[in-house]
């Protein structure tokens, strides 16, 4: 057996949750599940009855894919955990109004970009903000990853672990950029580089789910030199291009910023995750008129946050996937015929694309892969 040593260091909040979903619990089922997603996302070019056969190899099956798994997580950390609100505001919302570069965002105060991205373990209750636990930054905890057999690919598992670190994250509003980790690799082995890992799959077709294919994008956030580096800057800033890019507010007599679409209107933002919340009620997709209720898409951009030599930087990924194909039926019990799913798709990249061209408006730069 090989035992795999990683010892990781908190750079943004993690919110876990056990037994007591209002606890803080670092567990290795959860470390195990993000590290199965992200070596899924890496294979996902895979005909769907090898993909099944060597994830099973690996992590295990249940049903009529049962076996043992080939590897055993054991995760331990002396952390405090805390409910401190990470937000210093009113200093780094005042960011959004100084600078173009944010794309004048003109959002309520009391709407603070990072706890924003945090709403769930962080919301408004009787008009006071209720923080769940949460593993501070700076904490420290290890991952042993034991390898039961000599063919595991302990290549793919270190690549993996790598972009589990950077894009996934552990814990709730992972892909909002929280719970990630800055990943030291054990004894005797290299950092997997990234960006090598995204290009081997850019000839790849796109799956049914998210996963590295040829229709893969990539930007670096571009960091300015007037304000600290840290992990709520970097976060701020990936925060406002994502806002900045789905919706143009109204402020007063104009809409700024460069979103897809403006405050109140949803057509297109349903397509970047759904169901989606709006004006107080659910907004649901429309084709050729007719409302379909879905289930549930959650978003294909993943945000990026790696500590590299003290430095933090911020990273967009989008990983976009057909995003009808394991869907043939809505919540009305109603069929998709094949030239529906077809069309919903073409609408679906075409909203994408779009959306894509906004972020270089928010300080990120197309990384060419």
């Amino acid at each position: 057996m090989t035992s795999l040593i990683f010892n990781c260091e908190v750079i943004t909040p993690m919110f876990l949750g056990g037994a007591n979903p209002a606890k803080t619990e670092l567990r290795a089922a959860s470390v195990k599940g993000a590290l199965r997603f992200w070596w899924r996302a890496m294979n996902g070019h895979l005909p769907l009855k090898d993909l099944k056969e060597r994830e099973s190899f690996i992590f295990g099956g249940v049903g009529d894919d049962a076996r043992r798994s080939n590897i055993l997580i054991r995760v331990n950390g002396g952390f405090q955990s805390t409910t401190k609100p990470f937000s210093p505001n009113p200093w780094l919302f005042r960011r959004i109004r100084k600078n173009d570069r944010f794309g004048k965002l003109p959002i309520d105060a009391k709407l603070l970009i990072l706890e924003y991205l945090a709403f769930g373990p962080v919301s408004l209750v009787n008009r006071q903000k209720i923080y769940h636990e949460y593993i501070p930054v700076g904490s420290k905890f290890t991952i042993n990853i034991i390898i039961r057999k000599p063919t595991v690919p302990t290549e793919e598992i270190l690549e993996a672990m790598n972009l589990l670190s950077i894009f996934g994250g552990l814990g709730s509003r992972s892909r909002n950029g929280f719970g990630r980790f800055n990943l030291g690799l054990p004894p005797g082995f290299d950092k997997p580089d990234f960006l090598s890992t995204i290009r081997s799959c850019k000839n790849k077709a796109p799956s049914p789910y998210t996963s590295l294919s040829s229709k893969t994008s990539l930007w670096d956030l571009t960091i300015s030199n007037e304000y600290d580096n840290n992990w709520n800057n970097v976060l701020f800033d990936l925060g406002v291009a994502w806002l900045g890019s789905r919706v143009n507010y109204d402020d007063g007599d104009k809409l700024t910023s460069n979103g897809i679409e403006n405050e109140h209107v949803f057509r297109k933002r349903v397509f970047l995750s759904a169901p989606l919340n709006g004006d107080n009620n659910q907004q649901d997709l429309y084709y050729n008129g007719k409302r379909l209720k879905l289930d549930r898409h959650s978003k294909s951009h993943f945000f990026g946050l790696r500590k590299n030599n003290e430095v933090i930087e911020g990273y967009m990924l989008h990983l976009p996937y057909l995003f009808l194909e394991n869907s043939n039926w809505d919540k009305g019990f109603r069929r998709l015929k094949t030239h529906d799913i077809k069309q919903l798709q073409v609408e679906y990249e075409n909203v994408y694309k779009e959306f894509n061209t906004k972020l270089p408006l928010h300080s990120l730069t197309p990384v060419t892969i």
